[in-house]
């Protein structure tokens, strides 16, 4: 965390010398942080105290209540526990992650929360390598984390890429892979929302629109709705 230091001081001197009030409230809320993940609740302390009046009195209140609960907690774990729930929460996963691993003993819950930070962690790196042409590399991932929707995906990117490499069969293999591995999915779950935008998105490609209506109904037939994802297949449907 030394690093986000120095670049949290670099934020700051560049915010002061553009005297932009936003920004340089957005590196001290920042730098709140960086207290609070490192358990230096002194130091937090001192440093919302300081920005106290920049701040909504609601969000002055709300941090104030975190340190407040921080420090009630009679032991080190009991805080670790506590910060590390802050930080899932807040999408901070690698933060989340290394703070269980820096207690001396793990209940049930926070085991669970470390494996589902992991978990989150593998998938966003297996969503970087895939759009970024690391198909192989993204595969391994999603296999690593049985996410098999996320499998599906990156077969079916395997394949256009070697479609587009001309190398025919062995695209025809991948996209064979990717299809069963999503209607596979879908058998147990036939209205899950990613599965069904994948397939809506292959069905497209292929011509078959009827299939695509059918994958986009299913999708937003979900009960667990993703708003990205509902926005996605709406936008599909509006376009057919």
């Amino acid at each position: 965390m030394n690093t986000a230091r120095i670049f949290l001081d670099i934020a700051f001197t560049i915010a002061v010398s553009e005297i932009d009030n936003k920004k340089l409230l957005d590196v001290q809320i920042a730098r709140a942080l960086l207290y609070l993940y490192q358990c230096d609740f002194e130091n937090y302390s001192k440093h919302i105290l300081s920005i106290g009046k920049g701040l909504p009195e609601n969000m002055y209140s709300s941090l104030q209540n975190v340190y407040d609960t921080a420090v009630k907690l009679h032991n080190k774990d009991l805080q670790l526990k506590y910060v590390a729930n802050l930080a899932f929460k807040s999408g901070h996963y690698y933060t989340a992650l290394d703070l269980v691993n820096k207690m001396t003993s793990a209940d049930k819950e926070t085991s669970e929360l470390a494996n589902k930070s992991l978990e989150i962690i593998n998938n966003m790196n297996g969503e970087f390598l895939l759009n970024n042409g690391y198909y192989i590399s993204s595969l391994d991932l999603f296999e690593k984390e049985n996410n098999e929707v996320e499998k599906g995906r990156a077969y079916l990117a395997i394949s256009k890429s070697l479609l587009d490499s001309k190398e025919t069969k062995h695209a025809e293999i991948a996209e064979k892979f990717g299809v069963s591995t999503l209607l596979n999915y879908i058998s147990n779950d036939p209205n899950q929302p990613k599965a069904n935008l994948y397939l809506a998105l292959y069905f497209l490609d292929k011509g078959d629109k009827n299939q695509a209506k059918e994958s986009i109904r299913r999708g937003l037939n979900a009960q667990d709705t993703d708003e990205v994802i509902t926005a996605k297949l709406l936008n599909l449907a509006d376009n057919l």
